[in-house]
């Protein structure tokens, strides 16, 4: 199983999929959720955003990286490349 932090408020799939749910803080619930496509599991947790992280196993925590930061580097302008903010 997957082990994803998972902003209070958000993740209704994930936590109605979970195998157990456990509440960190106010903030954030640790659930555990049996997945079988890494990759297809990686873009369903994406959607996300930040409000899901995951915690364990690595090779999805990278997937979702992945896709994330592609996100990051694809915006108008970006010329595929990730660039920081200008400070404020």
């Amino acid at each position: 199983p997957a082990a994803l932090r998972v902003r209070a408020g958000a993740g209704h799939s994930l936590r109605r999929r979970a195998r157990a749910v456990v509440d960190v803080d106010g903030t954030w619930s640790r659930l555990d959720v049996d997945f079988t496509d890494t990759e297809a599991f990686a873009d369903e947790i994406s959607s996300f955003g930040p409000d899901v992280v995951v915690e364990t196993p690595a090779e999805l925590r990278e997937s979702v990286i992945r896709r994330l930061t592609g996100v990051l580097g694809s915006g108008p302008g970006s010329k595929g490349r990730i660039t920081e903010r200008p400070s404020t």
